[in-house]
């Protein structure tokens, strides 16, 4: 199996060209959210998650690997003034977008991975933090997710 997660990663981080918010800017993290890579500043987390993969048998020793992996965008305001959360949204709109621009465009293949079915986003609701009273949204987070299922053939082939 591939590591799908990592590839995908690579990938982005290699043809991205939005300067709002800039490559340096970008955090990654792996099956795991980390609240902590996106202080000091107010800078995208992508998490990365390798999720379900299905075997398909095609022919006497090739099959199909299909593998989802889900691409999940943090954001959090360094500051709750009005112009702090405009900008962050914005940031965060313009990550949405990098990401579909780079990923778009149906079938293509980055080193023995190839992908068909691109998701769409999934915007979550601004969480209510723990401590706070149910009617208030503290702290803020813009969350957003999409699923992306990838193909990979594997298999012992004749020398």
């Amino acid at each position: 199996m591939y590591d799908v997660s990592s590839k995908l990663q690579a990938y982005i981080d290699a043809q991205w060209s939005e300067t709002n918010p800039a490559k340096a800017n970008l955090k990654y993290a792996f099956d795991e959210f980390d609240p902590n890579k996106s202080l000091p500043q107010s800078s995208p987390q992508l998490l990365f998650e390798n999720g379900i993969a299905r075997t398909v048998w095609i022919t006497r020793n090739i099959y199909r690997i299909e593998h989802e992996c889900k691409i999940t965008i943090f954001l959090r305001p360094v500051r709750y003034d009005s112009t702090t959360i405009s900008n962050t949204r914005t940031t965060f709109v313009n990550t949405k977008k990098e990401i579909d621009r780079i990923l778009n465009g149906g079938r293509f293949s980055i080193t023995d991975l190839n992908w068909v079915e691109l998701g769409t986003w999934k915007d979550e609701d601004i969480k209510i933090g723990f401590d706070t009273k149910p009617n208030q949204t503290e702290p803020i987070i813009f969350e957003a997710s999409i699923i992306i299922k990838c193909f990979y053939y594997i298999g012992s082939y004749p020398a």
